[in-house]
């Protein structure tokens, strides 16, 4: 990979034919680098190159100009600014410090830009939601086994999946409480009680007080259940796709739920559970976060941009962004993984940090003028319980940390994409308003108890 070895390769070849190389030269003048990709390079300059015959009495020689243009693509190459400040994450593995070989693949569908993330991106929609549930609690991100099919999933992981079925359905299985949570495809049955909307066949059923007006309602304790649900008639598990990581199952079924109230907030005042809860598709966010691609954005450092020291450009009273050299091949990933605040890293502060990859590693934490949040359904923070488990240096215990953003994430990506990374959005007819897949608790189930 150096011209010297290149020559001297050249040379024993030559010799074999009696010839020898004398000289090669390069025009300094003449040489360029040019970026032609994202990760894509064009090396040209002028070579000469002298050869002449080895025997004594031999005059003859050659001497040759070549143009070079020589190609160079640096996709699959690790990148550089991850391994160069991987080294203050102090990585240990084999007694020895070991940095981080995160390799640069741009994703599949970066043509489509952030697009391409959206569930719904084609029609200009809200990202990611899909449609609502008639009411429920909590919220939950899951995997869906069918009741028909709930004796397929493995004891130990039950807690990770979401049960579908009508009520008598769930409730008919002796391990329905094992679940993670439940998606009730029947409606409550209304009447049957001395008030014509008291509930029945539903989870957590109000009971309203016929000597109050049938008004203030309590919970049927028969009924009551903590566990996040959504009723949502007819619900067909195929309009959702996902892949299972924990069994490579490419055909799982997968969905974020999101209600208005937490189950200690229905448990305090039942009615709550009658606001309209919102599904999510975050499958393509997902897959572009784990498997670690790249996304192209003007306002985020090239490859030329990581191979050297940048977080000197970093201003911490603004976004990162603002700061960079503004560049057509500028790209952007995430922060994920083992090493990205989880059981490999001594240091559980980490943990703490924004994961879009220059704000991890310039240590954007939470502040009120840029609020960094855990994300529903990301890494770390499928279920109320995996957001507020308190995740601490146990090389025995495998966990990847929260997935966390901030609110500078949002800024200076594509007109109607700010959204990308979570959404804060309340000018669509269709959407709850407030609706919001962070972590904050304005009229949306909360990821952290207070």
């Amino acid at each position: 990979y150096t011209f010297g070895g290149w020559a001297s390769q050249l040379n024993s070849s030559l010799s074999t034919s009696g010839f020898e190389l004398v000289e090669i030269g390069i025009d300094e003048e003449s040489f360029e680098f040019t970026q032609t990709g994202f990760t894509s390079f064009l090396v040209e300059f002028t070579m000469s190159v002298h050869i002449k015959d080895k025997q004594e009495d031999s005059a003859t020689s050659v001497l040759r100009t070549y143009a070079i243009a020589l190609p160079i693509e640096a996709q699959g190459m690790v990148d550089p600014y991850i391994a160069r400040e991987s080294e203050n994450l102090n990585l240990m593995e084999g007694g020895e410090h070991v940095l981080v070989g995160k390799p640069i693949f741009l994703a599949p569908y970066w043509e489509d830009g952030f697009e391409a993330l959206c569930s719904d991106g084609a029609s200009g929609g809200s990202c990611y939601y899909v449609d609502d549930g008639e009411e429920g609690q909590g919220w939950f991100y899951g995997p869906m086994v069918s009741v028909a099919e709930a004796n397929t999933v493995p004891t130990n992981v039950t807690y990770n999946f979401i049960l579908v079925g009508n009520y008598s359905e769930i409730r008919s299985l002796s391990n329905y409480n094992e679940f993670g949570a439940y998606i009730l495809t029947n409606e409550p049955t209304l009447g049957g009680g001395d008030c014509s909307n008291d509930q029945s066949d539903t989870f957590n059923a109000l009971d309203y007080d016929s000597g109050d007006g049938c008004s203030n309602p309590t919970i049927d304790s028969d009924t009551f259940t903590s566990t996040p649900f959504m009723v949502y008639e007819n619900f067909e598990m195929d309009d959702f796709q996902g892949t299972d990581l924990q069994t490579g199952d490419e055909g799982a079924h997968k969905l974020l739920f999101v209600a208005g109230a937490n189950p200690w907030e229905v448990e305090t005042d039942p009615e709550l559970k009658r606001q309209d809860v919102s599904i999510y598709d975050i499958e393509m966010l997902r897959d572009f976060v784990m498997c670690g691609y790249y996304m192209p954005r003007n306002n985020s450092p090239s490859f030329l941009h990581r191979m050297f020291d940048i977080q000197g450009m970093f201003d911490s009273d603004s976004p990162a962004y603002g700061n960079w050299p503004e560049s057509a091949w500028g790209f952007e990933t995430t922060a994920a993984g083992t090493w990205a605040g989880g059981n490999i890293v001594l240091d559980s502060k980490w943990d703490d940090f924004s994961r879009v990859d220059v704000e991890f590693f310039s240590e954007v934490a939470d502040t009120s003028s840029n609020p960094v949040q855990m994300i529903k359904g990301m890494p770390g923070c499928k279920s109320n319980i995996m957001c507020n488990m308190e995740f601490e240096y146990d090389p025995d215990l495998w966990h990847v940390g929260h997935f966390r953003l901030s609110d500078w994430a949002q800024e200076d990506r594509e007109d109607g994409y700010n959204d990308i990374y979570w959404i804060e959005i309340d000018d669509y007819p269709d959407v709850p308003e407030n609706d919001n897949i962070g972590c904050d608790n304005r009229e949306q189930a909360n990821c952290e108890e207070e």
